[in-house]
């Protein structure tokens, strides 16, 4: 979609796709996408130990009279990684004397004759990276009504390879399942956030017993969030309270700690398979 569909650019091309157990051979230049293990065609090219574990290896191999472009994963997703890798680095690397002003279509394919990059009968140049994610998590917070298209944002995501993504509404959602099944075909997990006791009253808040403030919480994620489509919930305490004065000398953050412990020990007891991310935004 991003190679062939330039905002601005008009085309009639269409990239023909075949199925991994279709030797691409006689179709000319070629992107192979996929995984050693259910690509045939790749582990012809690559050796197990090319891919990093958890990564992916891109490498452009000029055959006498093509071009390949070799996208292995160490998994389904982690091939999406390279593609991303590619689209972003790897098609500079095929024009670099463009630099900024790289039309992919016009560029690379229209014009690019019988080898990629415009190169006529001279070989692609060399692209070949590996790598493997060093966060395990990388993840985007947002409230959900600036998201226009929820399909856009994911793609993108997807594109900058990250892959959690938490959205904070005070309801859920309508097509709560829509995004979450559509995130996981991108490789990305969904969060629902709400809040666990903030108030922009906060000191009345705190005031307040934390056996009741619980007991408020539980009924909201057991009436709301609880049967939500998703991944797990994330939720803020107290938020931007500031310096606020306890009673009996407790300090904010054990009166913090007392109240999510009485909460995820309860949630983890009715629904163990739920994963509970804590956001902290205080001051």
């Amino acid at each position: 979609e991003i190679i062939l569909r330039e905002p601005g650019v008009y085309a009639t091309h269409v990239m023909p796709v075949w199925k991994a157990s279709q030797d691409p051979a006689t179709n000319g230049n070629a992107f192979v996408v996929g995984t050693l293990a259910d690509n045939p065609v790749l582990s012809r090219y690559l050796k197990p130990t090319d891919v990093p574990k958890g990564g992916y290896r891109v490498r452009t191999i000029a055959e006498k009279d093509r071009d390949l472009v070799l996208i292995a994963g160490d998994s389904p997703v982690a091939a999406l990684w390279g593609a991303a890798d590619f689209v972003t680095y790897g098609m500079a690397a095929l024009r670099p004397d463009l630099g900024n002003n790289l039309s992919y279509f016009g560029d690379v394919f229209l014009r690019g004759g019988n080898r990629l990059g415009v190169y006529g009968d001279r070989k692609a140049p060399p692209y070949d990276v590996a790598k493997a994610p060093q966060t395990k998590v990388r993840s985007v917070f947002t409230w959900g009504h600036p998201i226009d298209d929820f399909r856009a944002y994911v793609r993108n995501m997807a594109r900058l390879r990250l892959n959690r993504l938490y959205i904070w509404n005070n309801y859920p959602v309508v097509n709560a399942k829509e995004i979450v099944d559509y995130a996981h075909s991108w490789g990305i997990e969904v969060f629902w956030g709400f809040s666990w006791g903030w108030s922009t009253k906060c000191r009345d808040n705190w005031k307040r017993d934390t056996a009741e403030l619980s007991e408020e919480i539980l009924r909201e994620w057991r009436e709301v969030w609880r049967d939500v489509p998703g991944d797990g919930i994330y939720f803020q305490t107290f938020t931007e309270c500031g310096d606020v004065p306890l009673d009996g000398g407790e300090s904010i953050a054990a009166r913090a700690v007392r109240l999510v412990n009485r909460v995820a020990d309860v949630m983890m007891k009715e629904k163990p398979d739920q994963k509970i991310v804590f956001g902290l935004h205080a001051s």
